[in-house]
């Protein structure tokens, strides 16, 4: 057992970081020369690296706009308190965001018709730039840290991981900038430029716009639950560092988005009755996932809450240490699976993706990576709550047995 403990921190600290970090950041570089369609050399990919000037333009912009937001007067919103004793505050103006910046790029690609063109041409050197920038703030991040704490590990391990749970710059909190005004927004962009990019090139295709709707939809719901994704493990678990930071800058608009960016080149052709399926499958997960997190959300503020039409039933957790109450909530969705809301997820990016089933498996990268991502935070969440629940915990495991899918996991 020890040396299965030893080899496990070996690769957990030593041999992986630098491998992902190496990986991922190579990947992002070439991922989106092949995906149009071009062939890969090293002219190619060194011209991607350092970015361009409309690379540095428009990202500029895009923080400019992202920092406005986070500075303008908004309804401040608290965070969870970290073990530090840190209480974050989050500004509650995601819709009003989203709406506003969609608005935007339509008025600026309406009085510049080539703006789409020139970000899908530039997207290798947007991506370098968006590199570039991640590691100058996961560097800044890493030697501004007061935090003492964990010191022992490798270096390389904390700046993959970070060290501080909320850190600030310029007075905004970085997790919120760097997912919420920034990562999340170009998942949104991106896909409408690549979209009119198709249009302009071939023509409207009905495949193509189902991935998009279906994708615009899910970003939808998140900014109108935005301040509870503030209590989901990226924010009060992960550390801001190059995971979180790097993974929302550059992994994120490059892979998310992907099949729509594929599918400028490569045009889907599926059939409309397995689009309108796939829209329906969708937005009925959409809603559902919407669903799953407001239940949670509503019993946070009262554990007497009507769900599906009578009073939550929960176990109360009774914490010794902190003197407190704490309560599992066994009602709803909740009292199905209790990870129904990772299988939702699931299910979307799968959704959005079988528009391009007959054109190989780039479409799928995403799906693909996110039920590894979310399997492998499953057990993370329930390793965490293991620990902080005990034997409640187990008790709610016997009521709830099913992780992700009813009856079978």
């Amino acid at each position: 057992m020890m040396e299965q403990n030893g080899l496990y921190e070996r690769l957990h600290y030593h041999f992986f970081p630098p491998i992902f970090m190496v990986f991922f950041t190579c990947f992002s570089q070439v991922a989106t020369i092949i995906w149009k369609g071009e062939t890969v050399c090293c002219e190619s990919v060194f011209k991607g690296i350092f970015g361009n000037s409309f690379s540095w333009g428009a990202v500029a912009l895009l923080f400019l706009w992202a920092f406005i937001w986070l500075w303008f007067p908004s309804r401040i919103v608290q965070g969870p308190r970290s073990p530090e004793g840190v209480v974050p505050v989050y500004k509650e103006n995601g819709l009003p965001y989203y709406f506003a910046s969609i608005a935007v790029f339509l008025l600026l690609e309406h009085f510049n018709p080539g703006l789409s063109q020139e970000i899908y041409n530039n997207m290798s050197e947007i991506l370098g730039t968006l590199n570039i920038i991640s590691f100058v703030l996961c560097f800044y991040l890493f030697y501004k840290s007061e935090s003492r704490k964990d010191l022992h590990l490798p270096k390389l391990y904390l700046f993959y991981r970070g060290l501080d749970l909320y850190p600030k710059i310029f007075n905004v909190q970085v997790k919120q900038l760097v997912n919420c005004r920034v990562g999340i927004i170009l998942w949104q962009i991106l896909p409408l430029s690549y979209f009119i990019v198709l249009c302009n090139r071939w023509g409207f295709n009905l495949p193509a716009f189902g991935t998009l709707l279906i994708q615009s939809l899910y970003i939808f719901k998140f900014y109108t639950w935005e301040i509870e994704y503030f209590n989901t493990l990226d924010i009060i678990l992960d550390r801001a560092g190059y995971y979180i930071c790097w993974g929302c800058l550059v992994w994120l608009p490059c892979l998310y988005p992907s099949s729509s960016y594929y599918f400028v080149h490569y045009v889907p052709q599926a059939s409309s009755r397995l689009i309108f399926v796939c829209i329906i499958a969708g937005a009925i997960c959409t809603y559902v996932q919407y669903k799953i997190d407001t239940e949670k959300a509503k019993f946070k503020i009262n554990n007497n809450a009507i769900i599906w039409g009578k009073p939550a039933t929960y176990i109360k957790v009774t914490d010794e240490k902190e003197k407190r109450t704490r309560s599992l909530l066994t009602s709803g969705f909740w009292g199905i699976a209790r990870h129904l809301n990772y299988t939702m997820e699931i299910i979307i990016a799968f959704s959005y993706s079988l528009p391009g089933y007959n054109l190989g498996l780039v479409p799928f990268l995403y799906p693909i990576f996110i039920t590894i991502l979310l399997c492998h935070r499953l057990y993370r969440d329930e390793k965490k709550c293991q620990k902080q629940y005990g034997k409640y915990w187990d008790q709610y495991c016997t009521l709830v047995p099913y992780r992700l899918i009813p009856y079978v996991f």
